[in-house]
């Protein structure tokens, strides 16, 4: 990559969908340019590009700026790619490939897109996401527990037993009554996790699951971060979200986990008085998250 590079004539660009096609050319940005953010693990790019709403800038055979979005759950979206090339500005680029993009989303019946960067993307997107009028929906924070200990099983009547393949349909309605729509998750998702996670564990009663929680795995085992957990409204309040969590804790401890991590959204008051009795402590890392409504 050139430390030195002209800029570009924003009049000499014009918007087109993406397709497979480009996945290569977008691929470079996303490894050489300055402004770039991908969202998603790199693996994921190809299907998304394949199949997700993608809109390009192009001057000639040359791709000057990339958006995707994720696949839609319902009528909501998220911004999963942003790039542009060297030598040509955000603030000029953002104006020519968001208006078309917006449009694209309206037309698959997406009425809510949402944004979630990281530290280094967020110091340049988000004031051109809000000077285009993405507004603070809402922040993520993060929780941690350092100790293992276990202050409670919860309900004991509650069956608690690996998920399988299977029970993708079952896991997906919990879900789905669990999350406004920007948090569900897809199938592809939740199929992915049941195979692939390390602990992913159905909460049955009367033989219905009617929870769940699932983990990642990181530094060889002394991070074990709670992905997801989830206790359908009907059952709340019946300590199954405490048994739940006695089985993840229980599950770190056997593995030598120095650390258990979840996050959670700040207005999420009861999930977070149940972490915080359980163990958990808030740490000051935190994540915003912008909305934009077509």
């Amino acid at each position: 990559m050139s430390l030195f590079f002209r800029r570009l004539d924003i009049n000499l660009a014009v918007p087109r969908e993406g397709h497979l096609d480009d996945l290569m050319a977008i691929s470079r940005l996303l490894r050489t340019e300055k402004h770039r953010f991908l969202g998603v693990p790199g693996g994921e790019l190809p299907a998304l590009v394949a199949g997700a709403p993608t809109m390009l800038l192009v001057s000639g055979p040359a791709i000057w700026g990339v958006v995707v979005a994720s696949w839609q759950i319902q009528n909501v979206s998220w911004l999963r790619v942003i790039a542009f090339a060297n030598g040509l500005p955000p603030k000029d680029g953002f104006p020519a490939l968001l208006g078309p993009f917006h449009a694209l989303l309206r037309t698959k019946g997406i009425q809510h897109i949402f944004y979630a960067g990281d530290i280094s993307a967020d110091l340049w997107i988000q004031p051109l996401l809000q000077s285009y009028g993405y507004v603070h929906d809402t922040q993520v924070v993060v929780y941690e527990k350092h100790t293992m200990d276990i202050p409670s099983l919860g309900n004991t009547q509650v069956r608690i037993r690996p998920v399988q393949p299977v029970d993708l349909a079952a896991i997906l309605q919990v879900d789905q009554v669990c999350f406004t729509s920007q948090w569900m998750k897809d199938d592809g998702v939740i199929g992915a996790s049941i195979t692939e996670a390390p602990l992913f564990i159905a909460a049955e009663f009367d033989d219905v699951i009617v929870g769940y929680a699932f983990v990642s795995s990181h530094f060889d085992g002394h991070l074990i971060h709670l992905v997801r957990i989830a206790v359908d409204p009907a059952y709340q309040g019946l300590a199954m979200g405490v048994r739940l969590l006695a089985e993840v804790t229980s599950y770190a401890r056997s593995v030598g986990a120095h650390t258990l991590a979840l996050n959670t959204q700040a207005d999420n008051h009861n999930a977070q008085r149940l972490y915080e009795w359980f163990g958990f402590q808030r740490t000051n890392e935190h994540q915003t998250i912008m909305r934009y409504d077509l």
